[in-house]
Formats: structure tokens, C-alpha cells, sequence
């Protein structure tokens, strides 16, 4: 899910996910097939907008 959500965002991001295994491959790979309506991703971004990111330090002030 975190995967799809990430292919969802603006063209710029680009996930790189680890994977130990061809059965992480294959699952990592299924995200990009997954499609995720607009309300989703409105819920998703409300439930996430609390949070700040680590490692941001004032490029959000």
C-alpha cells in the first residue's frame, strides 16, 4: 500500500524499495497496479498531515 501510495504522488517521486527476495520483487512490482481512487488518497493525505518527517529540519519553516 505504502508503495502505491508513493507511485501516486507527483512524477518527481520515484520509490526505491529494498528487496531480499524474487517474492518481494514480485510484490513490490504489484503496487504499481494497484489503483487508488482520489478519495483514498484525500484520506490518506488527512490521516498523514499531523505528521512531520524526520530528517526535514527547517525546510519546512
Amino acid at each position: 500500500m505504502a508503495l502505491a501510495w508513493l507511485l501516486h504522488q507527483d512524477d518527481h517521486v520515484v520509490p526505491i524499495p529494498g528487496s531480499r527476495t524474487p517474492a518481494h520483487i514480485a510484490e513490490n512490482l504489484s503496487a504499481a497496479r494497484v489503483d487508488l481512487h482520489a478519495d483514498t488518497l484525500a484520506r490518506i493525505d488527512r490521516a498523514l498531515a499531523g505528521f512531520v518527517p524526520e530528517g526535514t529540519g527547517s525546510l519546512l519553516t
